[in-house]
């Protein structure tokens, strides 16, 4: 038996205005056409982009290969069994057509910034360098911080470059580097009064950094030194008064801790030869000693 359909039995039970087409429906249709695909295109495109990165990525270089070191790129090397980096320019070379020369800054110790450095150094003399920032805009002039974390695969790095002073984080096995901090010696910002030569003094479990600020340009000693904890993931930085001593972060309550100084005024006669001469004004030089008050703070 063959059932057959009629256009009345399907549509007369609507009622005539909704199967009735207009000027307007025909309108609207057609601009449903044309614009839900191109809607849905940039809808596409803006969810299917990468992720954004402030990081730089390596291609990673075999030590081989790396002959005559590139102008203004950081090398990672070793020299009698110690970590050390080396970059090379016409300021570092201090005048030498020899183009191996520049300057190394060798690591002393793991856990705090502490190195030594040598100004006029041969390339050759070092065991295994590896590239570790691509060339960098500006001539580096001095490195400032050298800090290896526990696992030694990521080192925090402040760099002189010009007047800017910049804080980078290189993560040795992802071969990526990135800028956390950055601020114009003299020109700058200004924290609680200080914009010059710029230190990391300790990391906190890749999370926090401890920095300290100084008022000199360079040529100078360090005078005045203000703090910042920094937060590694967001780089907001925490600045603080003059800190003395015992500064200390607790992750369980997500606050730091510190001790202030006090001024300790001390009869230049007193001091030991050598020093009742410098820093002595009337007969008296300042010493900055730690106060027995504990300061604590949320962490930034």
């Amino acid at each position: 038996m063959t059932i057959q359909l009629h256009h009345t039995d399907l549509m007369g039970n609507l009622p005539k205005q909704l199967t009735t087409v207009t000027p307007f429906s025909r309108y609207f249709a057609l601009s449903l056409f044309v614009i839900l695909p191109i809607l849905f295109f940039f809808l596409g495109a803006f969810y299917s982009r990468p992720t954004q990165s402030n990081k730089t990525h390596l291609t990673p270089t075999p030590a081989t290969s790396v002959s005559i070191p590139v102008e203004n790129v950081l090398y990672l090397a070793k020299l009698d069994g110690k970590d050390a980096l080396f970059y090379t320019n016409e300021s570092a070379k201090r005048g030498s057509s020899n183009p191996y020369i520049g300057e190394v800054y060798v690591m002393k110790s793991v856990e705090y910034s502490d190195f030594t450095s040598d100004l006029v150094f041969d390339f050759r003399d070092l065991d295994d360098p590896l590239p570790i920032t691509t060339r960098l805009p500006h001539n580096l002039s001095e490195i400032s911080s050298v800090l290896f974390n526990n696992q030694r695969d990521i080192i925090y790095l402040g760099i002189q470059d010009e007047m800017f002073i910049k804080l980078y984080k290189f993560n040795l096995v992802e071969s990526t580097y990135e800028l956390l901090w950055s601020n114009e010696m003299g020109k700058g910002e200004a924290y609680l009064g200080n914009d010059g030569q710029t230190y990391i003094y300790q990391n906190f479990d890749d999370k926090y950094l401890l920095l300290g600020i100084s008022e000199c340009h360079g040529g100078c000693e360090s005078g005045e030194m203000t703090y910042g904890i920094m937060n590694i993931e967001t780089k907001k930085v925490k600045y603080l008064e003059p800190i003395r001593d015992d500064f200390n972060v607790h992750f369980d309550n997500n606050t730091f801790s510190y001790r202030k100084r006090i001024d300790v005024q001390v009869s230049c006669k007193d001091l030991p030869e050598g020093e009742q001469t410098y820093g002595c004004i009337n007969g008296f030089k300042t010493e900055y000693h730690p106060s027995n008050q504990v300061f604590s703070d949320i962490l930034p």
